[in-house]
């Protein structure tokens, strides 16, 4: 999705390392419970994950 953007010029350039950046960051964050479900650790309380626009449109 961000190659896309960025090759449809929505995105700028560098925008695709900056991605893989963040998502690596979370993926060292994230641990699978015994439920099955990602549980995402030291995690910011003011973060609703989980509750934003995107997220409502996804329900």
């Amino acid at each position: 999705m961000v190659d896309r953007g960025v090759r449809r010029g929505r995105l700028p350039a560098p925008y695709p390392a900056v991605a893989d950046k963040g998502c690596a960051s979370l993926l060292k964050k994230t641990l699978v419970g015994s439920d099955g479900l990602p549980n995402i650790t030291d995690i910011d309380e003011g973060v609703d994950v989980g509750k934003g626009r995107g997220a409502l449109q996804r329900e």
